[in-house]
């Protein structure tokens, strides 16, 4: 029985109810033992562990992330969102959550690329990725260099981060206190 396909030309296939594996355009293929919960290919790989960090990339291959993390996106640009939970120490007398959580990013081969600094981190678009850090986002490169300081407030960005925007050749709007540029 075959799944969907995915834009990457890898379809997800299944003999039984509670198994899928992955076959790609040349015709090779996986074993039938990931969770139906396995997402779809995207943008070259797949996630399929859980929960333990475990992607396909498109040559069949299984990789893994550093241990540390907790969990990860789908790929974009040949990065995957991941992120790295830390312990806090306890206050008995709180309420709230004694952990803190940061985002990073890993490539293909499971590297990290971006180590889990920052308070959230957002898709890649034409090699640029918002991030966020103490309230004011910045721009990384897909080498995790930053390429602005983190100094802008939130704008509007619903339009710019669409797969249509187009970072090269557009200006990117920011705004810092009442004033954008």
């Amino acid at each position: 029985c075959a799944l969907p396909i995915s834009s990457d030309s890898v379809a997800q296939v299944s003999n039984n109810d509670d198994k899928v594996g992955y076959i790609n355009f040349y015709g090779k293929k996986t074993e039938e033992k990931y969770s139906r919960n396995s997402r779809l290919f995207k943008n070259g790989g797949a996630r399929v562990g859980s929960p333990r960090l475990l992607y396909i990339n498109f040559d069949m291959k299984e990789i893994a992330g550093p241990e540390y993390l907790t969990g990860a996106e789908d790929f974009c640009e040949g990065r995957a969102k991941v992120e790295r939970t830390i312990d806090l120490p306890s206050n008995p007398k709180s309420i709230f959550q004694n952990y803190e959580t940061k985002y990073g990013f890993i490539d293909l081969n499971g590297n990290e690329v971006v180590k889990p600094i920052y308070d959230n981190v957002y898709n890649f678009r034409n090699g640029l990725a918002r991030v966020f850090l103490g309230h004011k986002y910045g721009f990384i490169n897909r080498n995790g260099e930053l390429i602005t300081k983190i100094i802008y407030d939130n704008p509007n960005y619903n339009d710019c981060l669409s797969a249509s925007f187009d970072y090269e050749n557009t200006l990117i709007p920011v705004k810092v206190g009442k004033n954008f540029g």
